[in-house]
């Protein structure tokens, strides 16, 4: 690949033999937004009327060159309310890149659950769909999912909250939904959680985007009740989650017991104390390191009722932008 600084920009001629299977299917090239000097065509935005419980939405095309025997073809769905949706391919044949995407319904990139809409951003891998990233808009809150292309690796999430506002969530809100669910960090622009995903490629995709729906349902029904319901709704899960956290550390004092308790006999154990001295180290080391997220270490977090004041119920109906 040659760095893009090296190659020259896009001739007139150029766009012309690029741009043929587009214009054949309505797509009229935009001079004034299209870059030559970064190789980039922009073409005309096309509007789409509200179906499907979907609002309107502007649909804009840009196919890039930067790797003129690859190039890169991306399409984005932007909603009144500024939210947007991407789905991006690439491949050796810019017209057969434009058939994958016009395949692609729009309700497959944007989808509303619970009053909220949620935008997804996609790669297309031939013609499977990707999900690389999403974002969905609650009331006074919004929703992020990072979903990496490695598998094993759980996806990010990030809650954040509305300019102006400073609700205070539990660090099990989105915990209590199972136990593909991580707590919850607070961190200077809100809050970091994660959700362990299953399979790869398309199966890892379909479970982020139904995780990601059902995270939304959470979310919608929580916030839109007092905190104080919280607790009582929830409170077998948060129970269950603190005994979960607890097992590395009773695993840590039940190995510190059982070596106290062989020492107490004399030496007639000393094999058997070496023996767990030696083993016990290295087996721990391997517990920790599997475990899909840290464990706890320090005194159990036991569920609490939370505070009137930790978030305002917010009425049923839709979300605000």
């Amino acid at each position: 690949m040659r760095p893009m600084h090296d190659l020259p920009p896009l001739t007139h001629h150029e766009i012309l033999a690029r741009v043929g299977p587009f214009t054949r299917r309505g797509h009229s090239v935009d001079l004034g937004a299209s870059d030559r000097a970064r190789r980039e065509i922009a073409f005309r935005p096309l509007e789409h009327p509200a179906a499907g419980g979907l609002p309107p939405l502007r649909e804009t095309l840009r196919l890039d060159l930067t790797e003129p025997e690859r190039p890169r073809l991306t399409r984005e769905l932007l909603a009144p309310d500024g939210m947007k949706a991407s789905l991006q391919a690439e491949g050796a044949d810019a017209g057969l890149l434009l058939e994958d995407i016009m395949a692609v319904p729009p309700a497959r990139q944007l989808q509303r659950v619970d009053g909220c809409l949620i935008a997804m951003h996609h790669r297309l891998n031939g013609r499977t769909l990707l999900l690389r990233e999403a974002e969905a808009r609650l009331p006074g809150l919004t929703l992020r999912m990072t979903v990496t292309g490695v598998s094993g690796y759980p996806a990010e999430i990030e809650l954040l909250p509305a300019p102006g506002t400073t609700p205070e969530f539990p660090s099990d809100l989105l915990a209590v939904q199972g136990g593909a669910w991580g707590r919850l960090t607070a961190v200077q622009r809100g809050w970091l959680g994660s959700v362990m995903l299953r399979g790869a490629d398309a199966r890892r995709s379909d479970d982020a985007q139904a995780l990601l729906t059902r995270c939304v349902t959470h979310l919608r029904q929580t916030l839109s009740e007092p905190p104080e319901r919280f607790h009582g709704r929830h409170r077998g899960a948060r129970w269950r989650l603190t005994v979960r956290e607890m097992l590395p550390m009773s695993v840590g004092l039940g190995v510190v017991a059982l070596a106290l308790e062989l020492q107490r006999q004399g030496p007639e154990r000393a094999s058997v104390l070496a023996l767990l001295a030696n083993v016990a180290p290295p087996l721990l080391m391997m517990l920790y390191f599997l475990r899909r997220e840290m464990p706890h270490i320090g005194l159990p977090r036991v569920p609490r009722r939370l505070p009137a004041s930790a978030w305002q119920a917010v009425p049923p109906g839709d979300p605000t932008p």
